[in-house]
């Protein structure tokens, strides 16, 4: 620390501020290689660093004592490491203490950092990067900071610790696994820009054939052979990677693309690197060329840079690559290395976690050792198999890839017993495209898919909300496990296998507790939103007391739609869909802003109700009356339009225009929405009739609610969903159900000869295969279930036994489900008061009766 050091850092700066000024204006007047300009500019920052060290070095002393070496390395890394800089390229650094806490290398960064920033980026309008790193660092660094580092060049410190934090670094690098995932990154980045190399506004840094690719090959070259970046592109001739030839011409186009590059950052007066319109007529006259000529030297570089860097990236990873294990990469496969019978039986487990971690295959060979040794060989210890499962289920996006395999080759059912006999375990229901094994991977390439964006992005962006999806991907694999055991309901007994199995795969008991209650409650969701009316505050109230945690309902929603989706085709509809994702939010809503333990005050709806209907062109009169006589339910969760247009079509009703019906086919519904008005029968039994015409005509109910204005004369108010083959009616098919409901309601034709004219059976029997009342599932109805053969009839057939009992039917729901129909209906007696224990009888006996 004897250099003289100025008072001031204006001295300093002021000589950056001149030398960049003169390099830049040396860019455009001499035809000096652009390699040996580089050179020239890192030197003038090189120096001007180590003024400004020197500089901060006297500032700390004067605060602390200064030890009698530097307790400080600063290295030089990206680019500036490289000594590879365009005039407005960052200067990237990292500093490394001796040691934590200490008092003068505080201060000593302190003054350094202050000094950069006043130096290099107030005064020569340059970006610094920096950053801190511990000698222990090294073993945890992503691999973005490892690339960083790959290159890094000492600048100023003592040169034991530069050697010491180099030495830690190199051999904390895993030479395969950063080739590899310099590879992986490049191949996403190819793929983002696409196949086009010869853009009209080329990017000579970013874009396909830019300097990147020059980059990644290096930094490739530089890890797998343990090289200097400057000896890169001689040891991939001496390797065979590249001929001499290839070689010359890459080195050309790379030093090509570093011109323009720097003449544009000149140009700009900042850190451009696409080369716009503007921007070539510019350079091209201040190059004294036309432009056409421009572009096409420097097309032709990108052009030679795209292709041999390409070419010899792809060599260098086909090439063997060693993993370690017994087992090597070639081809981007793994394959068996000589080594292999020396290793222990966790190898077999360690190529899926090794096939996953660096996006490799499995050669034949690998595959075929594997089914050779399994019979023969005792798994390895549960707690190294519960660190393998947890790493593997722990990257959504990239579990079904390798975990596919690994369960069709019986590795999985060999490490975790659990699973091992599913793959070929029957699923017991027809409506199970695959056994229990398959419909279980199947679900586990969905949710990979949900990752990737593929169907409703509210998916993706809940898995990304995961703390720890690997929980997900654990239930997902033992949720229909428990279908080995036909004695019991499947998923009580998954959820006893997971609370055996998953302590001794080493998983904390808070692990154990969320993947058992996923097990156990798999089925919940889905029952709920086909069988429940969501818009009851009961239901979310019943729902959000088993699934309490937002953290919970994140996971059950996306295992219930894997779940549903990989059953079949014929299971999951856009309705069932638009269902689950209803009850989602609400149920979402409900445990982030609470639910109130009661219904609010009818009054107070009331009143809102009425305040948000004032802007409507309606008499005041009106739109009391009709808020007088409606239901809490109803106008807490119809809007103001729709309650709205219900009055409009109340009065036609009323002014003898006769039943009003109205198709609405909304964008974000997946069903069409059929409004019905008219006058109420003197005897339950509306719904059937409507029912009767929708099965008539093959049509769908996937929900249907059914209200009653009960000022005299009583007219009924009916929303149904319907779908004709899961999708929203046409037009046509909307017009031909509306001229068959009118003919029914005013009397003209009856819903029996209607049938009968469309070959459905009127009389046909109610085949109930399962019967539940509910008098607990809603506060003020209640709820019968009904499991029926999978026909469209069930519904007419369903509601005209219900009527015929006398009884109201308030709300419905109709779904297919495990080769059945359900059937799910809201019930009171003519009162309007729940059904007491002797009408549960009557329905019970009239059932029977028909069966």
């Amino acid at each position: 620390m004897r250099a003289a050091v100025p008072e001031t850092h204006e001295p300093i700066a002021q000589q950056l501020v001149q030398a960049r000024r003169h390099l830049v204006d040396a860019l455009f007047a001499t035809d000096a290689p652009i390699e040996a300009w580089m050179r020239q500019y890192a030197t003038v920052l090189d120096n001007t660093l180590r003024a400004l060290y020197h500089r901060a070095w006297a500032q700390a002393a004067q605060e602390a004592p200064a030890p009698p070496r530097s307790p400080l390395a600063v290295f030089a890394t990206g680019g500036y490491g490289r000594r590879e800089l365009a005039p407005f390229s960052d200067i990237d650094l990292t500093f490394v203490p001796a040691q934590e806490n200490d008092p003068f290398t505080e201060r000593l960064v302190k003054w350094l950092f202050q000094a950069m920033m006043q130096v290099f980026y107030t005064d020569a309008k340059l970006k610094v990067g920096y950053a801190y790193r511990l000698m222990e660092d090294c073993d945890a660094l992503d691999h973005k900071t490892r690339t960083g580092l790959l290159e890094m060049r000492p600048i100023e410190g003592d040169p034991e610790l530069t050697e010491a934090f180099t030495t830690r670094f190199w051999r904390s690098l895993d030479p395969t696994g950063f080739t590899l995932e310099r590879y992986r990154e490049c191949q996403s980045r190819w793929a983002k820009l696409g196949e086009g190399i010869l853009r009209t506004e080329p990017n000579l840094k970013e874009g396909r054939g830019g300097l990147r690719d020059r980059h990644t090959l290096n930094w490739m070259t530089e890890a797998r052979y343990g090289v200097a970046h400057d000896h890169a592109l001689e040891t991939l001739v001496a390797e065979g990677v590249l001929s001499p030839a290839e070689a010359e011409t890459l080195e050309h186009a790379t030093r090509a693309l570093q011109r323009y590059r720097a003449y544009l950052h000149a140009l700009s007066g900042e850190a451009r690197e696409t080369l716009t319109l503007a921007k070539q007529n510019e350079l091209a006259e201040r190059l004294g060329m036309e432009r056409t000529a421009l572009m096409r030297a420097i097309y032709a570089a990108l052009g030679d840079h795209a292709r041999l860097t390409e070419r010899a990236i792809e060599r260098l990873v086909n090439a063997p690559l060693v993993l370690g294990v017994g087992l090597d990469s070639i081809h981007r496969q793994i394959t068996p290395a000589p080594a292999l019978e020396r290793e222990p039986p966790e190898w077999r487990l360690l190529c899926f976690l090794l096939a996953q971690r660096y996006q490799l295959g499995l050669s034949r060979a690998i595959e075929a050792r594997l089914e050779e040794s399994l019979p023969h060989t005792p798994p390895p210890a549960m707690p190294m198999v519960g660190d393998a499962l947890r790493e593997l289920l722990s990257r959504p996006g990239e579990v079904y890839r390798v975990l596919a395999p690994m369960a069709r080759l019986g590795v999985l059912g060999w490490a975790f017993p659990p699973f091992e006999p599913l793959m070929t375990l029957p699923a017991g229901d027809p409506t199970h495209d695959y056994t229990v094994g398959e419909h279980t991977l199947q679900a586990i390439r969905l949710l990979d898919g949900y990752a990737r964006g593929e169907g409703n992005p509210l998916w993706r962006t809940i898995l990304e909300q995961l703390a720890a999806p690997e929980l997900l991907y654990m239930a997902l694999l033992l949720h229909d496990a428990g279908k080995q055991d036909p004695a019991r309901p499947h998923a009580e007994a998954g959820a006893d296998l997971a609370r055996q199995w998953l302590p001794a795969l080493g998983w904390s008991a808070a692990e154990v507790d969320e993947v058992e209650f996923l097990v156990r409650q798999h089925l919940l969701m889905a029952q709920t939103a086909r069988q429940r009316d969501l818009h009851l505050p009961e239901t979310i109230r019943e729902f959000t007391r088993v699934v309490d945690t937002p953290e919970r309902l994140r996971m059950l929603y996306l295992l219930t739609c894997a779940d549903t989706q990989a059953v079949g085709e014929r299971i999951w509809t856009p309705a069932q869909a638009s269902f689950l994702q209803e009850l989602y939010r609400r149920s979402m809503r409900a445990l982030e802003e609470g639910l109130p333990d009661e219904t609010p005050a009818l009054t107070a709806v009331r009143k809102r109700v009425q305040r948000a209907l004032a802007k409507h062109p309606l008499p005041d009169a009106l739109v009391a009356r009709h808020i007088e006589q409606m239901p809490s339910g109803y106008l807490l969760n119809t809007p103001p339009e729709q309650i709205s247009l219900h009055i409009h079509y109340i009065e036609r009703v009323r002014a003898g225009e006769g039943p009003v019906a109205e198709f609405h086919n909304a964008p974000e519904l997946p069903y069409t929405e059929l409004t019905l008005c008219t006058f109420d029968d003197p005897q339950p039994g509306l719904l059937s009739k409507i029912a009767g015409v929708l099965y008539a005509y093959d049509v769908e109910v996937v929900s249907a609610r059914v209200l009653t204005r009960e000022d005299a004369p009583r007219v009924a108010l009916d929303t149904l969903g319907l779908t004709v083959r899961s999708r929203p009616l046409l037009p046509n098919q909307c017009a031909v159900l509306e001229r068959a409901l009118q003919k029914v309601l005013r009397g003209e034709q009856a819903v029996a000869d209607l049938l009968r004219e469309h070959n459905k059976d009127p009389d046909a029997p109610l085949r109930v295969s399962q019967l539940q009342i509910h008098d607990d599932a809603s506060d003020a109805y209640t709820v019968v279930d009904l499991h029926t053969a999978p026909d469209l009839g069930a519904l007419y057939r369903a509601a005209h036994a219900l009527s015929q009992l006398g009884w109201n039917i308030h709300s419905a729901r109709f779904g297919l489900w495990a080769g059945r129909a359900v059937l799910s209906f809201y019930c009171t007696d003519t009162q309007g008061r729940k059904l007491t224990p002797q009408q549960h009888a009557a329905l019970r006996n009239a059932i029977a009766q028909e069966q």
